[in-house]
């Protein structure tokens, strides 16, 4: 029966943060595209805008729905630690797909929020939220 329940509470985990992942990827692609299109920034200036403004959106998802069990610090500190390597390994993909081997900007920053969000997703769960560190 306990089993079940610890199922039944990883699938709920998994079902909120796949929900806040892809809220957190239409932030950060409507936004990327309209910095770019619209506004005509750069779109290394607009990928760092864009995934800044998603950071926040997905900080407070996570924080609000996902990891709810886990303090506020601890949370933060993820956020802050991984900031600078995700946002460089954005910037890299961009630049390696986009710039080196000619992929559309578009295609290259999808691809991107898509490694990104498998490897925090990896690392939260089993690294920084593993409930058997508290």
């Amino acid at each position: 029966m306990q089993n079940q329940k610890i199922k039944k509470e990883a699938l709920k985990e998994t079902i909120l943060y796949v929900l806040s992942g892809l809220i957190t990827y239409l932030t950060d692609t409507m936004s990327f595209a309209l910095l770019v299109e619209v506004v005509k920034i750069n779109k290394y200036y607009a990928n760092i805008l864009s995934f800044s403004f998603a950071l926040v959106i997905s900080y407070f998802l996570n924080a609000l729905l996902v990891f709810k069990k886990n303090s506020a610090s601890r949370i933060i500190s993820f956020f802050a630690s991984t900031f600078v390597v995700n946002l460089i390994f954005s910037n890299l993909f961009l630049f390696v797909l986009s710039d080196r081997l000619g992929v559309n900007y578009l295609i290259s920053k999808n691809f991107s929020i898509l490694v990104v969000f498998i490897v925090n997703y990896l690392v939260r769960k089993f690294l920084i939220f593993n409930s058997t560190q508290d």
